[in-house]
């Protein structure tokens, strides 16, 4: 996250809000979050992060406290890096993690798969209004947006 003014050269991807009000921290969260991470390593094929992954990278709803939250772990995790490039920021970074995944929807089956555990059966379908039960579309699977 640069407030600086720092010019990149080769081998950046710059994202620049439109709105002044951007919760650009928020976005920081969720593009560096695992399950980003395992997206981009399971569906596509070249190491480099495109401009074009990131434009069809879909980014959750969040409530304006989810935002302030995440934008205050991200804060604190920059601030501890500033100071100590070495500094164990992992207690954090679970914690967005955490939230990153119940604003996509994940179970706790998707979430082990994510963080490479073993899941530990299939999912449920889950009871839909009327009482009709239907399958939960998971953001795990292939979508047609993303390709």
């Amino acid at each position: 996250m640069d407030e600086q003014g720092v010019y990149g050269t080769q081998g950046l991807n710059f994202i620049v809000p439109r709105d002044r009000d951007a919760p650009v921290f928020f976005l920081l969260a969720v593009l560096n979050s695992t399950i980003i991470n395992y997206l981009y390593a399971t569906k596509f094929l070249n190491v480099a992060v495109k401009a074009e992954y990131l434009k069809d990278t879909p980014i959750p709803a969040a409530s304006p406290q989810e935002v302030k939250v995440l934008t205050t772990i991200v804060r604190r995790i920059l601030d501890a890096k500033k100071s100590n490039p070495a500094a164990d920021t992992s207690a954090l970074e679970h914690e967005i993690d955490q939230i990153v995944y119940r604003l996509y929807g994940l179970t706790p089956d998707e979430i082990a798969i994510v963080e490479g555990r073993e899941a530990a059966a299939p999912a449920k379908p889950v009871k839909a209004a009327g009482g009709a039960k239907k399958t939960r579309q998971s953001v795990l699977r292939e979508d047609p947006d993303l390709t």
